[in-house]
């Protein structure tokens, strides 16, 4: 499995491709990565020396726009035609466009090309996406466990002036009804630049006949250079260690966020195994520790967790129910800075991250489907030989670096 290799090609637009070739391959996956999504930190920036300020959502609404509006018509109804396995997403970071299938794969990348690169902007494009998202929002406002991580989130990194107080990453119907035309060009413009983008092809393909052809399909399409420039941001305080919201909920929401400096010479990699294997040791649902949190009725249950990047910082936040919030934040705090995990543990550990990179491998359409949470702290796609090289000694040295304990609290409680 470990001789899995993904290869990194620039191409002519300065965009990096991601190509795995493999003839065994019956399918072949195609993911369009951008490196924006719906992180709050990005609502207020500067394009081509003009101040932009814009209302949460932007990133989501550009996702169903350009998908949706393209000049070739709905892109993802073509591609369902052509029987593809088709989607796109936004997330905290990245934002993807994505299909897999078997027929017509060179003609359907250069239509997501040019939905992506060529899109129109008009208000009726804009009207007509408008609809379908302001019903996809009210439905998210119902996920208190994502708004517990969105809450988190804030607290340690958002900007409290641009980021929406529904707590929702996708924006509400209020923010989703203010988002205009010129909005959606300016993040556009700001943020789909050529050199922050990612294209992202496994299966049976032709190395240097779809590289030959993504490059004649890049002519026929706009450059998109960086004219960006985000405002300075001091990710370094805590905006807020504790947080309390009501929503129309039966039992108590909570959310526990903690931030990390990666340390001066240490690589991303190393700094995200490195807390991955203490957070899992702290967070597993399975583990000996959180078995013990429930007999002490300090903890009933854990819900989703997210990952971010910021500038040298790496944050992850989980959602939990909970009886006792300021209990379970001294026992887990206490538990945090003993930094002390047994050479035992840490085996186990080992075990586990190598079993799950190994199931990875076997899927080779998932690997790039998971690689927009990869693209932050390493270009491989494969992780199976660095996790195999990871002792017991390095990870306490990588440990004994990293300061984990800069953290924030909230509850989403019922309404009275």
């Amino acid at each position: 499995m470990s001789e899995l290799r993904y290869k990194k090609i620039i191409l002519n637009n300065g965009m990096p491709l991601y190509l795995y070739s493999d003839k065994n391959c019956k399918q072949v996956f195609v993911n369009y990565l951008i490196k924006y999504g719906y992180d709050g930190q990005l609502n207020t920036f500067e394009y081509d020396g003009k101040e932009v300020k814009v209302v949460q959502g932007v990133a989501h609404f550009l996702e169903h726009f350009l998908g949706e509006r393209s000049k070739n018509g709905e892109m993802y109804n073509n591609f369902k035609a052509r029987a593809y396995d088709v989607n796109a997403y936004t997330a905290p970071n990245h934002t993807s466009y994505h299909f897999k299938g078997v027929y017509e794969i060179k003609k359907s990348i250069k239509e997501l090309i040019q939905a992506i690169d060529d899109p129109v902007f008009d208000d009726e494009r804009t009207n007509l996406t408008r609809a379908a998202i302001i019903r996809e929002v009210s439905g998210y406002l119902d996920e208190h466990e994502g708004t517990a991580l969105c809450l988190c989130q804030r607290n340690l990194f958002k900007d409290f002036e641009v980021y929406d107080k529904s707590y929702s990453t996708l924006g509400n119907v209020k923010t989703t009804r203010q988002i205009t035309t010129e909005d959606l060009y300016n993040c556009y413009n700001a943020f789909y630049y050529d050199t922050n983008k990612a294209l992202i092809i496994a299966g049976n393909v032709d190395e240097k006949e779809i590289v030959d052809y993504i490059n004649e399909v890049l002519e026929t399409v706009p450059r998109h250079p960086n004219k960006l420039i985000l405002p300075k941001y001091d990710f370094a305080p805590v905006r807020r260690g504790y947080a309390e919201i009501k929503r129309d909920v039966t039992s108590d929401i909570c959310g526990i966020a903690f931030k990390a400096k990666k340390p001066e010479g240490m690589s991303n990699r190393d700094f995200r195994y490195c807390l991955w294997f203490r957070m899992d040791d702290l967070l597993d649902s399975e583990s000996e520790y959180f078995d013990s949190l429930k007999e002490r009725n300090l903890i009933e249950m854990m819900g989703p967790c997210e990952e971010l990047w910021h500038d040298g910082y790496y944050s992850l936040a989980e959602s939990f129910m909970s009886r006792d919030l300021k209990g379970y934040e001294e026992v887990f705090l206490e538990r945090l800075n003993e930094k002390d995990m047994t050479p035992k543990d840490f085996e186990l550990m080992k075990r586990l991250y190598i079993s799950r990179e190994l199931r990875r491998l076997e899927d080779k359409y998932q690997l790039p489907a998971d690689f927009g949470d990869r693209l932050y702290y390493t270009d491989e796609f494969n992780d199976l030989d660095y996790i195999k090289s990871l002792t017991y000694d390095r990870y306490m040295e990588l440990l004994s670096q990293v300061e984990i304990d800069a953290h924030t609290l909230c509850r989403v409680k019922p309404l009275e």
